[in-house]
């Protein structure tokens, strides 16, 4: 019985500690999560290198506009999903373009992907959905 006791204590603390170090490094990624303002020609740079034919290029341009949030390059990265034969490059673009989150290109980006071949890519965006439907009724409903 006094094992039994000490086990479910130490489940609880273990639990407390867990919460309060997940709480404390989601609080700490928020603070660090600032608008950074691109210059004209970086975002020109970045477009070019979307529709690039380097592979390499065109992996780091797409992931650098989600990660920057380039509202700008949503119609390229649009596009380029039209046309990517590679899932690997499909797959960075909608992470690209939920990250950016214009409303108008994600409801595009669903249509599309509705009849796309890969049930990979299909699964992944109804979670990046679900994903941002949990976000929003976390952060926007308090």
């Amino acid at each position: 019985m006094d094992s039994r006791n000490n086990k479910n204590r130490i489940n609880i603390f273990l639990s407390i500690i867990s919460f309060l170090l997940f709480t404390n490094f989601s609080i700490c990624q928020n603070n660090f999560e600032e608008a950074v303002e691109i210059p004209t020609k970086a975002i020109v740079s970045y477009i070019a290198g979307i529709q690039s034919e380097n592979i390499g290029l065109k992996k780091s341009s797409i992931y650098f506009a989600g990660k920057y949030l380039l509202q700008d390059a949503s119609p390229c990265l649009i596009e380029e999903f039209k046309k990517a034969d590679d899932e690997s490059i499909a797959v960075i673009i909608v992470w690209s373009l939920y990250r950016i989150g214009d409303q108008e290109y994600l409801e595009n980006l669903n249509n599309i992907v509705l009849n796309h071949r890969s049930d990979f890519l299909k699964n992944f965006c109804k979670s990046l959905n679900n994903l941002r439907s949990y976000e929003q009724e976390l952060f926007f409903d308090y």
